[in-house]
């Protein structure tokens, strides 16, 4: 009787040793998990300040970028409206003159390049 007492008593102490191991290692699972997402909310601010100095560094540079883009688009509305422009005269001076260009290479090419070429958006 007293030898199961004594084993009892022993797997008793040893269960408590146990669940105090289990509570250390939960407590340490705890711990790195309250690090881990201090470290993500770090990142994420880490983050946040990199992309405001991208943008507050990007930002002049994007100006100038903007108005040379809009000059260019300035230009190129200008040279699409002459095209046009001149697309419309030349027809007109085919149709004008009453030429075949069907029986001319030449005049068919052109005739054919301007069918080809966009007359407006």
């Amino acid at each position: 009787m007293k030898a199961v007492n004594d084993r009892c008593m022993a797997l008793c102490s040893q269960i408590k040793q146990l669940q105090q191991e289990s509570r250390d290692f939960q407590d340490e699972i705890t711990e790195i998990q309250k690090k881990r997402l201090e470290m993500k909310r770090l990142t994420h601010e880490k983050m946040k300040e990199m992309d405001e100095l991208m943008s507050k560094t990007g930002n002049p540079d994007t100006g100038k970028y903007k108005a040379v883009l809009e000059k260019g688009q300035a230009n190129l509305e200008k040279y699409k409206k002459m095209t046009v422009m001149t697309q419309n005269v030349l027809r007109g001076i085919l149709l004008a003159c009453k030429i075949n260009w069907l029986d001319d290479p030449k005049l068919r090419d052109i005739v054919m390049t301007l069918e080809e070429i966009p007359i407006s958006d």
